[in-house]
């Protein structure tokens, strides 16, 4: 479902924003979820778990700009029940869309819309005159600033953790491994140990490569057969 905006002067994005008594904004996650074009709340927590591992990543706390909530819905026949929710910072909606799936028209709008809202932000300054060094200088500060936050963006996608599609063939090449070996748990200790990890289901993005061929290597060394797809000699 995707919402429309009663005024059409108004974003989408704005026309859910909610205010507290104290005044301050925040965004319910049921709304977004809804505005970014996803059918199911599973879908929709896997790129919200994404923005918050962004969060944190960037130095900031996410439980700040995530925080749980609940929502009544409509349950059929005039009935309501409680569901899970999030209220989210502007930050956090932010986050949430550009660690989206870009290939839904909704995702690639709404980073559109935080681009060019930042870069709003960005020349709302005092409109002084300013010589033509001071302009160039300006430019290339602007420039520079956006590399950067491509680069942090690019840099947390790929320390964020790794996804359920991901996380399940990590879990049956480690079961694997346990059958081979005999022994589950030392299977799973060796590949947390490798990795440093506390879980398989944290096993960061850019490493999800060498955690499949380790997994692969560890078992074709339990059995002397490779693996189909195992690319190693």
């Amino acid at each position: 479902m995707t919402l429309t905006p009663a005024n059409p002067n108004t974003s989408v994005f704005e026309s859910i924003r909610r205010a507290r008594p104290d005044g301050s904004e925040f965004w319910s996650a049921r709304d977004l979820q809804a505005v970014l074009g996803y059918d199911t709340w599973r879908n929709f927590t896997e790129s919200m778990e994404r923005a918050r591992a962004a969060c944190d990543n960037s130095g900031q706390d996410s439980r700040d700009h995530f925080v749980g909530a609940s929502k009544m819905i409509e349950a059929g026949k005039g009935a309501t029940r409680d569901v899970l929710d999030h209220h989210l910072t502007r930050y956090a909606c932010y986050l949430t869309a550009m660690n989206g799936d870009p290939r839904k028209a909704e995702i690639a709008a709404a980073q559109t819309y935080f681009t060019v809202q930042t870069r709003r932000a960005e020349l709302a300054t005092p409109a002084l005159p300013a010589s033509p060094l001071t302009l160039a200088r300006q430019m290339l500060e602007s420039l520079e600033a956006q590399e950067t936050r491509v680069s942090a963006i690019e840099y947390r996608l790929d320390t964020a953790p790794i996804t359920s599609e991901k996380v399940g063939t990590i879990y049956k090449l480690g079961q694997q491994l346990g059958q081979v070996m005999g022994d589950y748990r030392r299977a799973w200790r060796l590949f947390k140990d490798r990795f440093g990890l506390a879980s398989y289901r944290d096993l960061p993005s850019n490493q999800y490569e060498e955690g499949v061929r380790f997994l692969r290597l560890q078992i074709r060394a339990y059995t002397g057969n490779a693996l189909l797809g195992d690319a190693e000699s």
